[in-house]
């Protein structure tokens, strides 16, 4: 496992010796300081996961389903609105073993599917998360606001 930079000074930091002990993640990259190189890494990746506790609509799934890649996230407000029409896969919230048996669940999918995800994801992304389409409604909601 390669750990190119864990945050290792950060309390709320996940330790070096308990992803080791995470078999499932022997071929995996851990590289926490990559805001240069987020297209890099999102292209060599087949899926995106963010297991968060709580956020509006994260642009980096967002970002991630329009390069169509299916999404593993929490089932919280924001995240799950974002898991639809078979493009990801929700875990359960603050639930580490939930979230290593979807991780293990999506590795043994076939590739087809995962591609198959993918393509739904940037779908869903371009039909209602494509920024002309947020810009209109925003300003839908200001003339509403301002004709009241």
């Amino acid at each position: 496992m390669d750990f190119r930079s864990l945050d290792k000074e950060n309390p709320a930091s996940v330790f070096e010796k308990k992803l080791n002990n995470l078999s499932l993640f022997d071929n995996h990259t851990f590289d926490n300081h990559t805001f240069c190189k987020t297209r890099e890494y999102v292209c060599k990746a087949d899926r995106t996961v963010l297991p968060s506790y709580g956020e509006g609509i994260p642009r980096s799934l967002l970002e991630a389903m329009s390069m169509e890649k299916p999404i593993i996230t929490t089932d919280i407000p924001g995240c799950r609105e974002l898991v639809s029409e078979k493009n990801g896969i929700l875990v359960k919230p603050r639930n580490v073993s939930d979230l290593y048996d979807k991780i293990k669940t999506f590795s043994e999918l076939p590739d087809e599917e995962k591609i198959a995800m993918g393509k739904r994801g940037r779908q869903l992304v371009i039909k209602k998360y494509d920024e002309k389409i947020i810009f209109q409604n925003y300003m839908d909601l200001i003339q509403k606001t301002l004709n009241t």
